[in-house]
């Protein structure tokens, strides 16, 4: 079951206890989008802002961020700063 907030549009699932848990659907997607792009780039590329990059995936910041430091973490991007380069194509 899920429920949508009318107020922060987060995603809840219900466990089989009946307790609410948040998902994250949007940042799986929103990571999946953004390899897919990343595959479609020159090593070197400067990624734009957050804010262009979360306006484009649909997704607030903060998730953004998060897959950045993940992308960070594989070594698949370089990130200093507001400096963010693609040092390799994702596999």
């Amino acid at each position: 079951m899920y429920i949508t907030s009318i107020f922060c549009l987060c995603t809840y699932t219900c466990d089989k206890n009946g307790i609410l848990a948040r998902t994250n659907d949007r940042y799986k997607s929103a990571y999946n989008q953004m390899l897919a792009r990343l595959k479609t780039l020159e090593a070197n590329f400067e990624l734009p802002s957050e804010t262009v990059l979360a306006s484009e995936l649909g997704v607030s910041r903060t998730i953004i961020r998060s897959i950045l430091g993940q992308l960070h973490a594989a070594r698949i991007i370089s990130w200093r700063g507001r400096r963010k380069r693609l040092l390799r194509q994702p596999v």
